[in-house]
């Protein structure tokens, strides 16, 4: 038996996930995408030629990726789409943070529901896959290919897979008659682009707003702010500096790359949270009772957040009520933010900046009785 190996080289921008979805079928393992809980990515177009080989005996899937799991159970699936409909939902088995990025296990989907009977060239050709994510809060998954592995029985010379020379896969995707149609993917950063010409980058970096996932709003903030920087603070300049690193990538622009860099928490900003419709956090939510307590603020600022802006407003029957807050795992009562009621029976504010530990969680301490009032709210983070 002999085997090929294809992956998937393009997906349906109407079903993607929310950050960096052409980094799933770009062919780089170190250029990655991600998404949150509940979304999916389609991927409609694979590098396999149609070619007749042989005799196909096996196909399987498989994903290079992780799982960034802090608060539960997060799983990534893949679901082969055939032309007679889906086939099984396939769990996988990439590791969880903060173990590396590694491939799954290969699995077999030759005698999946709606797969073809016989398999045939032309039905990996068409073959395309949903990957779906399931996750808890705001744990996610990140991934950069999705492979596809045939084995078969060999009938005729491997020398019948090129065209003038060229070997077909990775570099050629369709041949159409007797023509051939390269894959290209041009951003402002492509390999020979000219400094100072623009080009028509293939992918526009967007933020989705149709995905009904509210965890996934840390995440839109973010990026939000990253298109604000790059808009209207970076000056003609410093986009220039950009431009020019991104000539090193073949499919990348300057505006992508800072995007990229941003997103990974690689460039200092704030990040305005918005204007949320209720406080994050109330009287209900809180344990008071002089003791240190854990905060979760996991589902309200993104991953790469250094440090969190709160907004606090209280209310306590008498005067010198102490509210304290630090970051989880200090234990000298130095470094910390403090407040206190001034007068009684009178609404009081607040605003307390804290550094936040890698699973997004702070520390408070409320002493005393008397609290009528207690609500804590996330204005912005800092990267």
């Amino acid at each position: 038996m002999a085997e090929v190996t294809y992956y998937f080289d393009d997906y349906d921008v109407s079903e993607v996930w929310l950050f960096f979805p052409e980094s799933l079928v770009n062919g780089l393992l170190l250029s990655f995408a991600s998404g949150y809980n509940g979304e999916s990515e389609y991927l409609n177009s694979n590098t396999s030629d149609g070619t007749d080989l042989g005799s196909i005996a096996k196909v399987e899937l498989r994903v290079y990726g992780r799982r960034i799991a802090y608060q539960g159970t997060t799983t990534l699936h893949l679901q082969p789409v055939f032309i007679g409909g889906d086939g099984d939902s396939h769990l996988t088995d990439i590791p969880a943070h903060p173990a590396d990025y590694a491939w799954s296990s290969w699995i077999n989907i030759t005698t999946d529901p709606n797969a073809p009977n016989p398999w045939t060239w032309a039905a990996v050709e068409s073959l395309g896959c949903d990957a779906i994510i399931s996750a808890t809060g705001a744990d996610a998954v990140a991934a950069s290919k999705v492979e596809i592995r045939v084995t078969y029985l060999p009938s005729q010379s491997p020398d019948k897979r090129s065209y003038n020379g060229i070997i077909l896969g990775v570099a050629v995707r369709k041949q159409i008659g007797k023509e051939i149609i390269f894959r290209v993917r041009r951003g402002n950063g492509f390999f020979n682009s000219k400094e100072g010409v623009s080009y028509q980058d293939r992918y526009d970096y967007v933020v989705p707003s149709s995905i009904n996932n509210p965890e996934a709003e840390p995440g839109r903030a973010n990026m939000r702010a990253a298109v604000d920087y790059w808009k209207n603070i970076l000056t003609a300049d410093q986009q220039g500096v950009y431009n020019k690193r991104a000539l090193k990538f073949k499919e990348l622009s300057g505006y992508s790359l800072f995007i990229k860099e941003a997103l990974n928490g690689e460039v200092s900003m704030y990040v305005d949270r918005g204007d949320p419709a209720s406080v994050d956090f109330g009287i209900g939510d809180f344990e008071i009772d002089g003791a240190w307590h854990t905060l979760d603020l996991s589902a309200y600022i993104a991953l790469t957040a250094r440090a969190v802006l709160l907004d606090l407003d209280f209310d306590n029957t008498s005067a010198n009520r102490h509210i304290t807050i630090r970051k989880k795992g200090n234990v000298n009562n130095y470094n910390h933010f403090d407040v206190a009621t001034k007068v009684a029976a009178q609404e009081e504010h607040a605003q307390a900046i804290v550094t936040p530990n890698s699973s997004r969680e702070i520390e408070y301490k409320i002493s005393g009785a008397g609290w009528t009032d207690l609500n804590f709210t996330v204005r912005g983070w800092w990267t």
